[in-house]
């Protein structure tokens, strides 16, 4: 929510704002974090578990699992994004964070991106230099939620990304 403040300039003062919207969220991204953390279990054992297929299928099942995969981090990324800034329920959050994906795939790929590439990054240097590590602590997270945050605004302020029931009976009418 911060970060979305900040990156549409309408920031207030940051460690009030954050602590405000950590106890506003705090439900809802709870809720929201126990079937994406289920689901990243099921798609990390699965993986393991093609590992003892023989050859010819492990291959075609790692780039399934591989899409799967990457399904999941976009869904992830987009969906605490859209919870913090729609403020809609879990299942709405979630729905919305597909249709993203359907009907704003290069920016949720960016966003993707945008939450991997830290992790990537931090995995293969700080074997290297243990003070990478402190600097992803101190700025990276943030530069990440900052970054995610303008892209999220860019996909939201292209249109509506899920048509609502509610206006399209009263267009009807």
């Amino acid at each position: 929510s911060v970060a979305l403040d900040l990156a549409k300039k309408e920031e207030g003062p940051i460690i009030r704002s954050y602590f405000s919207a950590f106890f506003r969220h705090f439900k809802k991204g709870s809720l929201l974090v126990l079937p994406l953390f289920f689901l990243g279990l099921l798609l990390f054992s699965s993986t393991t578990v093609v590992f003892l297929w023989p050859v010819p299928f492990r291959r075609v099942l790692l780039m399934v699992q591989g899409g799967l995969i990457l399904i999941y981090i976009l869904l992830t990324a987009l969906s605490f994004g859209f919870l913090a800034k729609e403020g809609l329920g879990v299942k709405e959050t979630f729905v919305l964070a597909a249709s993203a994906m359907g009907k704003r795939l290069p920016e949720a790929l960016l966003v993707g991106l945008m939450h991997l590439l830290p992790v990537v990054a931090t995995a293969l240097l700080a074997p290297l230099s243990p003070q990478v590590l402190m600097i992803w602590a101190f700025v990276g997270f943030s530069l990440v939620a900052y970054g995610s945050a303008h892209l999220i605004h860019r996909m939201l302020d292209k249109g509506p990304l899920i048509r609502n029931p509610q206006t399209s009976i009263e267009e009807n009418a």
